[in-house]
């Protein structure tokens, strides 16, 4: 079966396109963020322990983010977030460090604590797109 070669053009064509449109996209996917945690005070309020975290951010790509909240998830109520505003610029192939502060219910703090990781949730603007929400885990270090 011989096909024609504006038969074979089309097709194609066709094929091309429809692999450019499911191809992903280096420009819509989100720039990749890593880091580390720290405890540096807590304080007993009763209920509540109000936390202070210094949080090490690495962007290992060539695009610079600009942080602006960082959520905890609360254990006790799904769904619910704990958050704390930045404006955390992190330059591609850099490094950035911020201190946060969040009130959180001693339960949640309880159960968050324990584990040598937790998630994170982060509002993330690269420089060259739409804000995005990431659930980035943070290795915690000692200090």
């Amino acid at each position: 079966m011989n096909a024609s070669p504006r038969s074979l053009a089309i097709f194609l064509t066709i094929l091309f396109t429809f692999l450019l449109v499911l191809s992903p996209r280096a420009s819509t996917a989100p720039p990749q963020i890593a880091g580390t945690y720290k405890i540096t005070e807590n304080t007993d309020l009763g209920s509540e322990i109000r936390i202070t975290l210094q949080i090490n951010l690495i962007n290992p790509g060539g695009t610079q983010v600009t942080i602006t909240k960082v959520g905890l998830r609360s254990m006790s109520a799904r769904g619910q977030l704990v958050t704390a505003n930045s404006n955390l610029v992190v330059h591609s192939h850099s490094h950035s460090q911020v201190s946060l502060q969040f009130l959180i219910s001693k339960k949640d703090f309880n159960t968050w604590h324990v584990g040598p990781h937790q998630q994170f949730i982060v509002t993330m603007k690269p420089s060259t797109g739409k804000a995005v929400l990431l659930n980035l885990p943070l290795l915690r270090t000692q200090g």
